[in-house]
């Protein structure tokens, strides 16, 4: 699959694993490989380890209700959206999304699919919208739930990696993943949901609280499917290296 933007140059990789459910998978595979230099009783000892690797994504990291609490306590009641709201209108830059005057975005698509949009969702900047849903696993205020639908947004309280509905023009995907449980699984979904998915996430990030994962250009290359951009970004309210592009749905 390729992307619809071509990617500027690659960084020379540092590291033979991304992140830390790519390395599991490497290493597994790497010691099926291996099975056949070694005797039966040794091979078997290899084999139970690599099924070990596989069969554990998310077991050595923040279990799934701690993961929520702390996008819940971030979130607290909502009612001051100001620091992510702002950062929206770089995302969307990166995006494609094109702006306009106020402090809003041009809707490119009738029917729009945000996955982990939280309590408030770029969709919300948008004019134009005729249809939107926003998945999130976090179970926020009601009345974020009612401004939603005073925009034709259908909220829905799902893991990402839960949700798959075909039918959708397009997907957003926007500084979510490194929060999420499994990462491919969502990128997996929406490119199945959509004809298009517009994406960026914070890559080369380590791993910290709230955030189980790290994003690199290689492992979001090879979720998505194709190529996509880096850009370094040096903004008042957005700082560090993103990875963005445009994808062909499946």
């Amino acid at each position: 699959m390729a992307a619809l933007q071509l990617p500027e140059s690659g960084r020379p990789l540092d590291k033979p694993w991304e992140c830390h459910y790519c390395y599991k998978k490497s290493t597994s595979k790497m010691l099926k490989k291996g099975l056949r230099k070694f005797s039966h009783l040794v091979a078997d000892k290899l084999l139970a380890l690599s099924d070990s690797l596989e069969d554990h994504h998310f077991d050595d990291l923040d279990a799934e209700d701690d993961l929520y609490a702390y996008e819940r306590e971030f979130w607290g009641d909502c009612c001051n959206t100001f620091g992510e709201d702002i950062k929206h209108f770089t995302y969307a830059k990166y995006l494609g999304l094109k702006r306009l005057a106020d402090y809003s975005l041009s809707c490119p698509a009738p029917k729009i699919l945000d996955i982990g949009g939280g309590p408030s969702s770029i969709l919300l900047k948008t004019v134009g919208l005729k249809a939107g849903t926003v998945v999130d696993p976090i179970a926020y205020p009601e009345w974020t739930v009612s401004r939603y639908k005073s925009k034709n947004i259908d909220y829905i309280q799902l893991p990402g990696e839960e949700f798959l509905s075909p039918g959708y023009d397009e997907a957003w995907i926007y500084n979510c993943l490194q929060h999420a449980i499994d990462p491919a699984k969502i990128i997996s979904n929406a490119l199945r949901s959509a004809k298009l998915l517009r994406i960026f996430e914070w890559i080369d990030i380590p791993a910290h609280e709230g955030h189980p994962h790290e994003l690199t250009e290689l492992v979001m290359n090879r979720w998505t499917g194709g190529r996509g951009r880096v850009v370094n970004l040096n903004e008042r309210f957005c700082r560090g290296r993103a990875y963005y592009g445009v994808f062909r749905g499946n």
